[in-house]
């Protein structure tokens, strides 16, 4: 059975126990095909069901599930499907923000999408709203291929007015609507000052509420990876590069994305750099390789790399990892 049938499984499943969700992403090439993760808002006192009920169908079905850390929200990832390597995520929320303002926490007025639920105004935030807010303009033009973003929907300028005024959200609904992304980029500064004084003059107690969370959530990303770090070792020739450009060139694996590292962190600058010492030349997938011999001072070059070793493992390993990525040491 493949992923497009099984996710239908999964949502006929969660419409027999009466959830109260809405398919938020994940649509957009179906019934064709999925996206690699299915991000779905479902109240918080609803989350356990449908996460158990998800996990029962895939189960059911020979997949293997996996609950990774929930800083970002509860979440599964399954394995399995008829190659062993295809994988589905369902992710979570019980409700979409950006920094101190909420844009929603329950489905509004749902459509069905084949068997899945979903929400118009909640597909508009998760493709065009939250990722212009957050400056991820990238996605926001690969989700333009989604018909949602013709903004089809009446109600949207209204909805969005409530957080960026009626004048900010007819400029940006219509650029959206004629595909101006550039337009829509320059009404980003104003769009996030509008819905941050706002939320703080509406909802001062959520707005401390949101910002703390938000501050803790960015303490515990060192100490909450959901993806390995692992090293690839061997002597030259043996294929290392290889199979390292394999792996980052794979889509739709468990990891958001594979962070190459040569032979440290790279928190700290190479102590040759400091010194005005030429480095030694990159190689072509853009890493420097270590030195060689030891020299002088050797003990204090010892000192300085495990330094970046151990504060680099906390401080970029470990946040990306927090983020899915998967970390690969070449050597």
């Amino acid at each position: 059975m493949n992923r497009v049938a099984l996710m239908e499984r999964v949502a006929d499943a969660w419409n027999r126990d009466g959830l109260d969700y809405a398919v938020a992403h994940g649509l957009e090439g179906y019934p064709e095909s999925m996206g690699r993760d299915l991000d779905v808002l479902v109240p918080r006192d609803q989350v356990s069901r449908a996460l158990s009920t998800a996990s029962e169908v895939l189960e059911d079905h020979g997949w293997r599930v996996a609950r990774p850390a929930a800083l970002w929200g509860r979440r599964i990832v399954a394995t399995g499907g008829a190659s062993r390597f295809e994988m589905i995520e369902v992710h979570t929320v019980s409700n979409l923000s950006w920094r101190n303002t909420v844009f929603a926490t329950r489905p509004g007025t749902c459509e069905f999408r084949g068997l899945f639920r979903v929400d118009p105004w909640l597909s508009l935030l998760k493709s065009a709203v939250l990722p212009l807010l957050a400056g991820d303009f990238e996605k926001l033009q690969r989700n333009a291929r989604d018909r949602r973003l013709t903004i089809d929907q009446a109600r949207a300028p209204g909805e969005l007015a409530v957080f960026f005024g009626s004048d900010l959200s007819r400029d940006f609904v219509e650029a959206l609507s004629l595909g101006d992304f550039d337009g829509a980029k320059s009404l980003v500064p104003e769009l996030r000052r509008s819905t941050t004084l706002r939320s703080w003059a509406r909802r001062p107690i959520s707005s401390v509420r949101l910002t703390l969370r938000s501050i803790l959530r960015r303490l515990r990303q060192p100490f909450s990876p959901c993806a390995p770090t692992v090293a690839l070792v061997g002597p030259d020739g043996v294929g290392k590069s290889s199979l390292i450009a394999e792996l980052a060139d794979q889509d739709g694996l468990v990891f958001n994305d594979v962070v190459l590292r040569h032979w440290r962190p790279g928190l700290l600058p190479q102590l040759g750099s400091m010194v005005g010492r030429k480095l030694p030349a990159e190689t072509s997938e853009g890493l420097r390789p270590p030195r060689r011999t030891g020299g002088r001072l050797h003990w204090l070059r010892t000192l300085y790399y495990a330094a970046d070793t151990l504060l680099g493992t906390y401080l970029k390993d470990r946040v990306a990892a927090s983020r899915q990525k998967l970390i690969v040491y070449d050597r």
